[in-house]
């Protein structure tokens, strides 16, 4: 999902043979918030105390 920004036909149908329809949505959902995340300390290169930017 993070690499091609989607599910294919079978992962999906993979992920809601076990889960339902509303946690796969949350599942998404989730996963797409800790990318957003990631990309904005990422861009503004907010780090914890003391640690160097990577790059």
């Amino acid at each position: 999902m993070l690499e091609q920004h989607t599910l294919t036909e079978a992962d999906r149908a993979e992920a809601l043979s076990f889960l339902t329809a509303g946690q796969l949505s949350d599942l998404v959902l989730t996963v797409g918030f800790y990318q957003l995340v990631c990309n904005f300390l990422n861009t503004f290169e907010v780090t914890t105390e003391g640690e160097k930017a990577p790059y």
